[in-house]
């Protein structure tokens, strides 16, 4: 029997390392290559259009709470999901939807160190794409718990702002910081409504060709087109139950959506939509996928978590632009449920492999 179970050890060996290696490698490659980049209904000859993957809430653990196999397990998923998707989609331009951290908001100054360094590692991007992150709640804290050298310290790290006007290839994008639409004329708060209200009024002299007023010569212009709004709290909507499409809760009961904590103020979302009049709004913070039609038309996209730990199936978003147009499409990655089942399947033929050797 001894010299049986010698024969079936390299046979296992090999089994071991090649299911090891497609759960941990090749199966992000399998499902992610299936992804493809929306098509636009509507292509002038002379526009090329903005490849854009838009991501939301890796959570990267922390340091208190954080158990390191937590934070192994959580961080290799994205790092592999991430550095594929670079690899095979090659997207010009990626956005990250706020909560980087976990923990960010009670990191001591040398582990807010520590945590810039591993989002370096786990989204390590290519300079020929361009990087651009929102800050999220987990990052900063809640409104009522951001001091101002936490807001700074990230907006440092990240070469962000409170608001922050974006002109590649002709797409317009405001990137806004939305723990400071309280509208309570706190520092931020009020830093958030200024710059608002200058890239209003920018926008609105940009895309008014026959603006002539000293105000709009004085004003930066971009290009006259609506802009993309992004920013880590969706804009105000009582709960998911009214999500369209594939996010339709098909007769499942939401919880309520509390005002300034869980999306932005019903007040504070009529008027940012009213000042910047989007195309398209993208948002992350519920962890859940929902496509939502604001009263005035405007169509917002909330992205699930990019993390295992948040979601079974995390997905990014695709997103293809031309000043005047755009198209989505969701990119699923290696759901945790697949992978541990591939394991349990190994286990289970292993210990049948050895009851049938030591059996016969």
């Amino acid at each position: 029997m001894r010299g049986r179970m010698k024969s079936i050890l390299l046979p296992l060996l090999v089994y071991m390392i090649s299911v090891f290696v497609f759960n941990e490698f090749l199966i992000y490659y399998v499902i992610i290559s299936s992804c493809d980049w929306p098509h636009l209904k509507t292509t002038k000859e002379n526009d090329t259009p903005l490849r854009t993957m838009v991501l939301a809430d890796p959570h990267l653990l922390g340091e208190q709470y954080g158990h390191w196999f937590d934070k192994l397990r959580r961080e290799w998923q994205m790092y592999r999901s991430y550095q594929t998707a670079l690899q095979l989609l090659n997207p010009d331009v990626v956005f990250i939807l706020g909560d980087l951290t976990d923990e960010g908001k009670w990191a001591s100054s040398e582990q807010w160190n520590r945590y810039v360094h591993r989002v370096g590692e786990v989204f390590f991007t290519p300079k020929k794409i361009r990087l651009h992150v929102v800050v999220g709640n987990h990052d900063v804290g809640f409104h009522y718990d951001i001091t101002q050298s936490k807001l700074n310290r990230f907006l440092i790290s990240f070469q962000s702002k409170n608001v922050q006007v974006l002109n590649i290839q002709d797409n317009v994008f405001v990137l806004v910081n939305s723990m400071g639409l309280e509208e309570d004329d706190c520092n931020m708060c009020a830093d958030v409504e200024s710059r608002l209200q200058y890239v209003s009024r920018s926008l609105k002299c940009s895309q008014n060709k026959d603006a002539e007023s000293d105000e709009c010569a004085t004003l930066p212009q971009y290009p006259p087109y609506k802009p993309i709004l992004l920013q880590h709290f969706p804009l105000y909507r009582s709960s998911d139950a009214l999500c369209q499409g594939e996010d339709a809760s098909s007769g499942k009961e939401y919880e309520k959506y509390k005002e300034k904590w869980d999306v932005v103020s019903r007040d504070a979302s009529t008027r940012i939509l009213h000042m910047l009049r989007p195309r398209l709004a993208l948002s992350g913070h519920t962890h859940n996928p929902c496509t939502y039609y604001h009263g005035d038309g405007t169509l917002e996209i909330t992205i699930p978590s990019f993390s295992w730990r948040n979601r079974n199936d995390p997905s990014f978003l695709l997103l293809m632009t031309t000043p005047n147009d755009h198209a989505v499409s969701h990119c699923y990655m290696p759901t945790e449920g697949t992978v541990l089942c591939i394991y349990v399947i190994f286990i289970a033929v292993v210990f049948f492999k050895i009851y049938w050797v030591t059996r016969h």
